[in-house]
């Protein structure tokens, strides 16, 4: 059987390839852009694999440990959507995964659409799709549209580890560091036979139908606190996240924010998923800190979040404050009666960054 994954960057690479590469009895296909990552394409393809370097935090932080993922094959989607879909045709595929971003793909998702529905007319076999990321509306129509083939199982997901930008490393070979915690929750289906039973014996990969929860917390105790932290960053004249928490006031507002973000979660989680999740008070403070290790163990540019240069600038921060830094404010609002201190700061310096980035533009 075979898993067939589009998209070598970070969270593709770092977790979803990585989980069924050698891992499982699927056979791994890697399909992207050639025009977009030239040289992670041809070394893939040259190489069948690529470096992936984990940092054991229970042992020796700063020790990373180098390790191998097989790629059986790799394709160039630029001009070879016909093998693409063949690939996807074929009744040995049961897993197709996509890695999206927040903006573009769409003329991606337009051709996934009818290569997948050709799949369910002509084979009839089983298979699940299952897509991380992006906010794109034509991403949500995909799985309107697939939930009417009884043989396409497209389930909601949370995929949550925190990796670096896939780099060209030594010997040419494509390499990527990752934290040593990861999780991919998959929503329960019935329907998800072939694909689970490659799936769910792998360590940190669980079917349940709380997917919305875990969501929610990856939402409020990581998004949340990071985009605070950039904004507080920004308003500071820091260029990188790691610099501005190391600095002067930057850790202890980065813990204050998680913890107003904590009491907007509670405020929000069903009891009784977190119950049936296991997300009591120590794990949710365990996640918490993971926050924060995370956010200096994987340096990353402001501008990576905010780009106030950027066409389109002032959109995206208005965007991102909206679905990011507004719903735990309210939470915690309707938690405590009051405003939270951070909250409302980050909430002053998001209107301030909007203003520079609508300046910039």
């Amino acid at each position: 059987m075979r898993h067939v994954h589009i998209g070598a960057d970070a969270l593709g690479l770092g977790l979803l390839v990585r989980l069924t590469g050698g891992d499982s009895n699927l056979d791994v296909v890697v399909a992207e852009s050639s025009h977009d990552h030239p040289e992670a394409v041809q070394a893939l393809r040259e190489h069948s694999g690529y470096h992936w370097s984990v940092a054991s935090s229970s042992t020796m932080p700063n020790a990373w440990q180098q390790l191998w993922t097989v790629v059986d094959e790799t394709v160039d989607i630029d001009g070879n959507l016909d093998q693409l879909g063949q690939l996807i045709s074929d009744s040995q595929t049961v897993l197709l995964s996509m890695t999206m971003p927040d903006e573009g793909w769409s003329h991606r998702v337009g051709v996934l659409a009818p290569l997948l529905e050709e799949r369910s007319t002509s084979s009839g076999s089983e298979i699940a799709v299952i897509v991380c990321g992006g906010t794109d509306r034509n991403i949500l129509q995909l799985g309107q549209d697939l939930s009417l083939h009884p043989n396409i199982s497209f389930p909601a997901v949370v995929a949550d580890r925190e990796c670096s930008t896939p780099y060209i490393g030594t010997g040419g070979k494509v390499a990527i560091e990752v934290e040593d915690y990861y999780l991919l929750a998959v929503q329960d289906a019935e329907r998800i036979t072939k694909a689970r039973q490659s799936l769910e014996s792998l360590q940190h990969v669980i079917f349940t139908e709380y997917v919305s929860t875990l969501s929610l917390l990856k939402q409020r105790l990581f998004d949340a606190p990071v985009f605070i932290a950039v904004l507080f960053a920004i308003c500071d004249g820091q260029g990188r996240l790691d610099d501005y928490v190391r600095s002067g006031d930057g850790e202890s507002l980065l813990e204050k924010a998680l913890e107003e973000c904590l009491i907007a979660f509670r405020r929000e989680a069903d009891s009784v998923a977190l119950g049936q999740l296991g997300l009591d008070e120590s794990r949710l403070r365990d996640y918490s800190q993971q926050t924060i290790r995370r956010v200096l163990d994987f340096p990353r540019e402001v501008s990576d979040v905010v780009q106030l240069g950027a066409e389109h600038s002032v959109r995206k921060v208005a965007r991102l404050a909206q679905q990011t830094l507004l719903p735990p404010c309210e939470a915690y609002r309707k938690a405590t009666g009051k405003n939270g201190e951070i909250l409302s700061i980050a909430t002053r310096a998001a209107v301030r960054v909007i203003n520079a980035a609508f300046n910039y533009s």
